[in-house]
């Protein structure tokens, strides 16, 4: 991975291996108590298989043999570029946004997103707290809904739903503090 070698139990993910020695991979929907879905994108990782490459979501990309990974390729940064620039376009004031951009050098793009947030804990779209609520919880009561600018986190049929008995599972491993 950037040069440093290492060796991984097969199905480790990209992301795992990489924080094992050190080599920092960005991501804001990863967090270690939820199953890795990679929609966020942002550690979009290039590698590099018998020849072949291609880019991978680092947090579930399984290793299952001997591979190459380019966290700092042009083609990573450029996207991951892109990418932040969006994302500053609806949450300019997202503190970890603006800190990745910064690092990647994204500049807010000159159009405005149709949903922008000007909230300094704005929703990402993470969907940590969707996962959480699944996966430790079990009760599956919010989810996404909406495609596209209209994309959002919610309970069902957008009202309060009485299963929720607000143990905060969700705001816990919120990235933003969104939910409270």
């Amino acid at each position: 991975i950037d040069g440093k070698k290492t060796e991984v139990a097969e199905g480790t993910t990209l992301l795992d291996a990489a924080r094992a020695i050190q080599v920092p991979i960005p991501t804001l929907c990863h967090h270690k108590a939820l199953t890795p879905d990679g929609n966020c994108r942002l550690c979009l990782t290039e590698i590099e298989v018998r020849g072949k490459k291609k880019l991978v979501t680092a947090c579930n990309y399984p290793v299952r043999g001997e591979l190459e990974a380019f966290t700092k390729s042009d083609k990573v940064v450029e996207f991951r570029k892109n990418l932040l620039s969006t994302m500053l376009a609806r949450w300019p004031n997202v503190q970890m946004i603006k800190d990745y951009a910064q690092m990647y050098g994204a500049t807010e793009p000159s159009w405005k997103h149709p949903k922008r947030s000007e909230s300094e804990d704005a929703c990402i779209l993470c969907t940590r707290c969707v996962r959480a609520c699944s996966e430790i919880t079990w009760e599956n009561i919010i989810g996404m809904t909406g495609r596209g600018p209209e994309r959002r986190v919610t309970m069902p049929f957008e009202k309060q739903y009485d299963r929720c008995i607000g143990c905060a599972t969700c705001a816990s491993v919120c990235p933003t503090g969104a939910l409270k």
